[in-house]
């Protein structure tokens, strides 16, 4: 039994020496790349070559296989590909690879070339050329029941089956490099994403926190600065449908007296809205119902000081809002309302120590500063008035457009009705002619 290692070292000689050759290699972006594989056997007949790309952008890339100048085999853009090539003559065998419409992203590609017989085998050893003549060895194979080419074929077809195992294995090997590098670019992609996205959320997060916290101190500003100075108001307020919308005012001042109201619908629906005042008793002084516009004067001494609600009514209105232009005056005694003049004008206390004729331009001014006021109060009655007539007019516009279309379409198609009516009459054959004339189809 002597016999059986030198067959498995002949075996392991003929394992190494086979004509089957793999590779992975990387195309960088934009560059084409050959690998040359001679052929200077006559017993190689056919050439067979596996490629697949396990690896960078979207796993496509361009093939070819040349022999000198000519182009044996080309493909453009695949992932991956298997092609048995001829072996018409010996030579150099280019296997190319062509990333260059890549302009950034290199191509990571595995591929596998096999040199066969006419059998289809890879096998380029012969076993038996190592063999010698020996009587004895094959006197004893006999006495086995074994001869030499049976034994011979045996590992012969041993040989392909590990040859076969060997390629299937590489085949999946890339299967498996191509699938992970697919997992880790999807796990990168989502991972940057998710990441880009969290920060966008945070981001926009703490934006609205800020835009809400300056809201909040300047709504806090603007409200120190109206109960501390102001004596006029103007809003122009948006009330929802089916909403009730109020404003209060602090009249504790014992300088105010009286305070007037002027507002107008500038937009929405008919123009028109409930309006209440409510004195701080919680007792409304005043109540208008389905009102365009009104001006209504509040006397603080007969109503109580205190915080007064002066509100807008919408919920009569199912999906209309209205848009309202409002005004207030806090009046003193004489009925001015003087925006902190009159304070400027008492804090002089070197007025008493003058004579009359600067009391005489303390009252001049003051008229002229009360006239000022009243110009500015109808100047804003007369922009809320243009307002509300410059809404009447688009939505005018809009509706007669509207239907100018309308029935522009409608007389488009009565005209085409007529024309095909007239028409009828003066066909014989028409079934609606010979209606109209007889009033019977037939």
């Amino acid at each position: 039994m002597h016999f059986i290692p030198w067959v498995l070292a002949l075996l392991g000689s003929t394992i190494v020496l086979a004509g089957e050759y793999d590779l992975t290699v990387e195309v960088a972006a934009g560059k084409f790349q050959c690998f040359y594989q001679p052929v200077t056997d006559v017993r190689h007949k056919t050439m067979e070559v596996d490629y697949q790309v396990i690896d960078g952008a979207d796993l496509n890339i361009n093939f070819m296989v040349l022999f000198g100048a000519d182009v044996l085999i080309q493909e453009t853009m695949k992932t991956d590909g298997s092609h048995k090539i001829e072996l018409k003559q010996l030579g150099d065998y280019q296997v190319c690879f062509d990333n260059t419409f890549s302009i950034q992203s290199r191509k990571i590609v595995f591929f596998e070339i096999f040199l066969m017989d006419e059998n289809g085998n890879v096998e380029d050893t012969d076993i038996a050329s190592f063999g010698h003549n020996d009587a004895n060895f094959a006197e004893r194979m006999q006495q086995i029941g074994i001869t030499i080419s049976e034994f011979h074929a045996s590992f012969n077809r041993i040989k392909a089956s590990l040859n076969k195992v060997e390629y299937h294995q590489s085949i999946l090997r890339a299967y498996e490099a191509r699938d992970r590098a697919i997992m880790n670019a999807n796990f990168d992609r989502v991972s940057f994403w998710s990441l880009l996205n969290s920060i966008i959320l945070i981001g926009v997060g703490v934006l609205q926190d800020l835009m809400d916290l300056s809201y909040l101190l300047c709504f806090s500003i603007v409200l120190a600065f109206v109960s501390g100075q102001q004596e006029e108001f103007i809003l122009a307020v948006v009330v929802d449908p089916g909403k009730i919308e109020c404003f209060f005012q602090d009249l504790t001042n014992p300088k105010h007296v009286a305070f007037e109201v002027d507002y107008q619908v500038t937009d929405g629906g008919e123009h028109d809205i409930n309006f209440f005042i409510r004195n701080p008793s919680g007792v409304n002084v005043v109540r208008d119902e389905r009102k365009t516009d009104a001006n209504h004067r509040i006397d603080v001494l007969q109503n109580g000081r205190g915080d007064y609600a002066v509100c807008f009514d919408n919920s009569f209105s199912i999906q209309t809002k209205k848009t309202v232009f409002m005004e207030m005056y806090l009046l003193d005694e004489k009925g001015n309302y003087l925006n902190s003049y009159d304070v400027f004008a008492d804090n002089n206390k070197a007025r008493q120590m003058l004579s009359m004729q600067l009391s005489d331009f303390d009252r001049i001014t003051t008229k002229v500063k009360s006239n000022l006021n009243r110009i500015e109060q109808l100047q804003a009655q007369l922009r809320a008035v243009e307002s509300r007539d410059r809404s009447t007019m688009e939505s005018n516009f809009e509706r007669v457009n509207r239907w100018s279309v309308i029935n522009l379409f409608v007389m488009l198609f009565v005209s085409g009705i007529q024309l095909y009516l007239i028409r009828t009459l003066f066909e014989d054959n028409s079934k609606v002619g010979k209606f109209i004339r007889s009033g019977k189809l037939n």
